[in-house]
């Protein structure tokens, strides 16, 4: 028997279980709110992926509808419009993931670069697809955007196998072909990325 530590991290519609096996295995669950149990992911990015979500709403979580909205300088997105994008995002992956899961094709993927995302020297243009509005958005409509965008992601990933994890994958435009368990750790980097550009925003707008 592995020796285990079990954590809880609680959010306004999740409870998340994280069962550290020793050392550095872990199985990470999510208890949805009618109390049944999904095994997500052996793998400690699932966890930093939940994180990075969690901090994100954080440094939000004082800041006005006003102050959400304001563009800090001409041609920048405002924190109101970075939260849109992440939505945006994650449920353009959860529609990838659905898409791939429905077809009969598994492929071996090599491991890439993912994590050269967090590099914010290198500037990336969102597609038209991912690109926020521009209408003013409350902190509450933007939180449960992401609430449903997460909700998504966790649904569609609910009963799969380690074969799809790891052999289901689709494009994308930078990286190539992902796999699903790849996609589920871009999500936490893209997160973080955003985060950064959260807290540069919110620099700007004190002065």
């Amino acid at each position: 028997m592995p020796h285990f530590i079990h954590n809880e991290v609680t959010n306004d519609k999740y409870l998340y279980h994280f069962v550290h096996f020793l050392p550095g295995f872990e199985c990470i669950f999510l208890l949805f709110e009618n109390n049944s149990l999904v095994r997500l992911e052996e793998d400690r990015q699932v966890e930093k992926t939940i994180a990075a979500r969690e901090m994100v709403l954080k440094s939000v979580e004082s800041l006005s509808d006003e102050d959400l909205n304001r563009i800090p300088e001409k041609g920048k997105w405002s924190i109101a419009q970075v939260l849109e994008h992440l939505y945006l995002i994650e449920m353009d992956i959860v529609d990838g993931i659905m898409e791939t899961l429905s077809k009969d094709e598994y492929i071996q993927v090599n491991s890439k670069a993912i994590q050269n995302i967090l590099d914010r020297t290198v500037k990336r243009v969102a597609p038209i697809n991912l690109t926020p509005s521009n209408r003013f958005q409350t902190l509450n409509e933007l939180k449960q955007k992401l609430d449903e965008s997460r909700q998504a992601l966790f649904n569609s990933i609910s009963g799969i196998s380690d074969k799809e994890l790891e052999q289901k994958s689709f494009i994308h435009r930078k990286y190539g072909l992902l796999t699903i368990r790849q996609w589920i750790t871009l999500i936490g980097y893209h997160e973080e990325r955003h985060l950064k550009q959260i807290e540069e925003i919110k620099e700007m707008l004190k002065k």
